[in-house]
């Protein structure tokens, strides 16, 4: 984000170092909840943990973990980040829909692990 924000934002724990550099950047601030990565697992479970962190004109960044993302994105509740995932999201639409046309499949290692 080119210019500097204060919002309410609720992330998936995946992009937490990403976050923390724009704050330590000085590119980002508000206040910030992350959730667990491992929820998207269980997307009715994290509809309902959402559904508690959510508040008007948030910023949510997340892919589209579960079906009423899209709807409170277009009942004007929450703003999105671009990207049906995050794979998409970290690297954008055109690199990822190269990637996948290349037959990549893409891990995530919590932790380094």
């Amino acid at each position: 984000m080119s210019e500097k924000r204060k919002k309410s934002v609720i992330a998936c724990s995946i992009f937490k170092k990403e976050i923390e550099c724009l704050v330590e950047n000085g590119e980002l601030s508000g206040s910030f909840t992350f959730v667990d990565s491992d929820m998207h697992m269980v997307p009715q479970q994290l509809d309902m943990v959402l559904a508690k962190l959510v508040t008007p004109n948030c910023l949510l960044c997340y892919g589209t973990c579960h079906s009423r993302m899209t709807e409170q994105q277009n009942a004007g509740l929450i703003h999105r980040v671009n990207g049906l995932n995050c794979c998409e999201i970290f690297l954008g639409s055109e690199v990822y829909k190269k990637l996948r046309l290349e037959g990549a499949f893409f891990f995530y290692f919590p932790n380094g692990r």
